[in-house]
């Protein structure tokens, strides 16, 4: 009894230890990609780059006068820029995180087998 248990789990060791890199290229990666596009999209939502480029032409304070106007588009813009910005920053990192998780196993055994020779 003991010996067949042993024999299971060694077993299951050995297979997932052989399915681990396969999983972490196809499943792995594909989650990865999905948490990216996902934490991107939320990204965009949290900074509101879509409703600052909606309001861009429009006065603020219902300021209607054409140096309300001016200055209205100038300041919406500037805080659009600057969202830009921080969002291309946000999905560098991001990005980042997508390179380190493809290239993380390649590293592992690239550092093992300079520790073991």
């Amino acid at each position: 009894m003991f010996n067949a248990i042993v024999t299971i789990l060694v077993r299951d060791l050995i297979l997932d230890a052989l399915y681990a890199p396969i999983w972490w290229y196809t499943e792995g990666l594909a989650l990865a990609l999905r948490s990216f596009a996902r934490n991107a999209r939320y990204g965009a939502n949290v900074i509101g780059i879509g409703i600052w480029a909606h309001a861009l032409f429009k006065p603020m304070y219902g300021e209607h006068s054409w140096q309300g106007r001016i200055v209205s588009f100038v300041m919406r813009l500037l805080v659009l820029v600057w969202d830009i910005a921080i969002y291309f920053i946000l999905v560098a990192f991001l990005f980042i995180f997508v390179v380190f998780w493809i290239m993380l196993p390649p590293v592992i055994v690239w550092q093992l087998t300079r520790l073991w020779t």
